[in-house]
């Protein structure tokens, strides 16, 4: 049997289980069985196919036939530009979730520029000293599952104008998740900090929001010294600071609150309509990373209920949400009242994906 003759049958094998796009998830199997480009595979299209190679093909085809995503049969799945590991244990990246990472980046250089460094002298920063006064971003991803959202913020974002450095921080609840995006994170080159935990839990007793500061100002006449960031044992990336903990404006510091940008796919998949997505999503991908509850909006509410206590001065929530949550979202938020300027965007499909909205304070 030739490869041609392989991939083709593997094909039509496909086909017949309903796969979406037979022909491409043959090449790709027949790809990863013999680590062959593309490329590679059309120039030897007529050469003969090894046994060991033909077996192992039909394997792994049986796999993909049953529903197993052809993601997780190889273990990656490309994200921004990024290879990305994964495994049951995690969500698999979409396409449409490379839209919150897009504009997050977008966010954080407008961000830069209408927010100067201070210079030595207290004012802003010139042109020329751009670089040397560009300030720290700090990032948050909740929910972060395979880490495709932070470890590209942090590989990327560095390299915005203005940006000294990122840190990111990277909660999720389950341990098996976190340990895929340590690996991700090690694959990429970046180093955020991992935590494990409920939403905002995961910051633990270094996450002082803002609230908890104030009273502390109050019973100490202002000095936010002893308690609020004071524990500085653990970091996010190289930037020195810790992960949840800061909630300090003291004078000539940048330090607003704690993050710039919060970022979250959460799961919002309504619980009753889970069982009948298709099989490779229902049947594989982890049911925490898309159950949602009754409306697919419980998560997403608790997030908004708390995402303005870390975050700084219009510092910005960004959220993917369900093509079909919008209205019932901006109603939460638009009650919360410490948010300001909420808007959806769509995703490539002209579907609302993508929640944003900034702290009012």
């Amino acid at each position: 049997m030739t490869v041609r003759e392989l991939i083709t049958l593997g094909e039509r094998e496909l086909a017949a289980a309903g796969a979406e796009n037979a022909k491409g998830d043959s090449r790709q199997l027949y790809s990863h069985v013999t680590s062959l480009t593309y490329a590679e595979i059309f120039i030897c299209y007529d050469n003969t196919v090894s046994d060991r190679t033909k077996r192992e093909f039909m394997k792994l085809l049986g796999r993909r036939a049953s529903g197993e995503p052809l993601q997780y049969i190889t273990g990656k799945q490309d994200f921004m530009g990024l290879t990305f590991r994964v495994s049951p244990s995690v969500l698999i990246p979409r396409p449409e979730t490379e839209l919150l990472v897009e504009n997050a980046l977008n966010l954080i250089e407008k961000k830069m520029k209408l927010e100067p460094s201070i210079n030595r002298n207290g004012g802003c920063a010139g042109r020329s000293e751009e670089n040397e006064h560009a300030r720290n971003v700090r990032i948050l991803d909740l929910c972060c599952g395979s880490g495709a959202i932070g470890v590209s913020l942090a590989k990327l974002a560095s390299e915005t104008a203005n940006v000294r450095g990122v840190e990111v921080c990277c909660c999720d609840i389950s341990g098996a998740a976190l340990e895929v995006a340590e690996r991700n994170a090690r694959l990429n080159g970046v180093k955020p900090e991992f935590r494990r935990g409920d939403l905002f839990e995961a910051l633990g007793s270094q996450a002082l929001g803002k609230e908890r500061c104030t009273e502390h100002d109050v019973r100490n006449g202002g000095n936010r010294s002893q308690h609020c960031g004071s524990n500085r044992s653990r970091h996010c990336g190289s930037g020195g600071r810790t992960c949840g903990g800061e909630g300090e404006n003291h004078a000539g510091s940048d330090k607003q609150g704690d993050f710039d940008l919060i970022v979250s796919n959460p799961p919002y998949i309504e619980s009753s309509l889970i069982p009948k997505l298709r099989i490779e999503v229902s049947g594989h991908e982890p049911m925490e990373a898309l159950d949602g509850g009754e409306d697919g909006m419980d998560i997403c509410r608790r997030i908004i209920a708390s995402a303005h206590k870390y975050m700084k001065k219009n510092g910005v929530l960004l959220m993917e949400i369900g093509y079909n949550q919008k209205q019932a979202l901006l109603n939460v938020i638009n009650t919360d009242g410490h948010y300001i300027e909420p808007h959806c965007l769509k995703d490539l499909s002209g579907r609302d994906r993508i929640l944003i909205a900034y702290a009012a304070y």
